[in-house]
């Protein structure tokens, strides 16, 4: 059973993968991001590249898909993803296998320089293109999320998701990760 503090972070989630406010993630919303982030890097959308970052967060949206659309109509619904989520979490072994999963996928979508290291230029890029944040609050989002500055390895990113859907200390760094709650 999900407390409501984590209730009230899968719901904030929610509204971060539906870009367009309409209540349903979509595909739609998966190209909406995959194009606000391909813009920020620069990518000629006729550019092989363009095509492979958008194939990469498409492989996002249809993961998801699989994982959460329970009555298959193309559509995840916030009661869909939350029900998901909830027996996701309930089984460790599952949760870590699809942390590892999207960790590895964020790096290969936003770690550019392929240093192992997204930067804090970087993770904002990927936040604002989210929604997560806007220019006013992206530095506290930083702060909070990499205190110690620098960049976020794999391993702290892993650690940010884990405490972003376990933790239930509101002042933990993962709690950020979806910008302010």
């Amino acid at each position: 059973m999900l407390s409501e503090f984590r209730r009230r972070k899968l719901t904030r989630f929610f509204a971060v993968v539906d870009t367009d406010g309409d209540g349903v993630f979509t595909a739609a919303d998966t190209e909406l991001v995959a194009e606000r982030l391909a813009q920020l890097r620069g990518l000629d959308p006729a550019s092989p590249e363009h095509a492979s970052f958008r194939a990469g967060f498409m492989y996002y949206w249809e993961d998801v898909r699989r994982a959460c659309d329970s009555d298959i109509d193309g559509r995840v619904t916030r009661s869909e993803w939350i029900a998901y989520h909830e027996a996701m979490l309930a089984e460790p072994a599952r949760f870590e296998a699809t942390a590892q999963n999207s960790a590895g996928l964020m790096f290969a979508l936003v770690d550019a320089d392929e240093y192992g290291v997204i930067s804090p230029e970087e993770y904002g890029a990927w936040m604002r293109a989210w929604g997560m944040t806007d220019d006013e609050s992206s530095a506290e989002v930083l702060r909070r999320i990499n205190p110690g500055g620098g960049g976020l390895t794999r391993e702290a990113v892993l650690e940010r998701t884990r405490e972003f859907f376990y933790s239930e200390d509101p002042d933990a760094p993962g709690n950020w990760a979806m910008g302010p709650l």
